[in-house]
């Protein structure tokens, strides 16, 4: 599972994904915006898709995402 954060990018603001630098706006409404629609679509994700844990040959279920 994911976690992303918002946090400060020099001037501007970043969206973080497991602390790695995904994405910078301007605006930190619009980070925050964004960071509620990835943690909204994967908890649709989970309830779509409610196998917990992959056999290891497998990175995401096939078929339709």
């Amino acid at each position: 599972m994911s976690e992303w954060t918002v946090d400060s990018v020099v001037c501007d603001w970043g969206v973080f994904e497991n602390g790695e630098l995904k994405l910078i706006t301007n605006s930190r409404v619009t980070a925050e915006k964004i960071v509620n629609l990835l943690e909204e679509d994967e908890q649709r994700h989970r309830e779509l898709n409610p196998v917990k844990d992959y056999p290891p040959y497998l990175d995401r279920p096939k078929g339709r995402c």
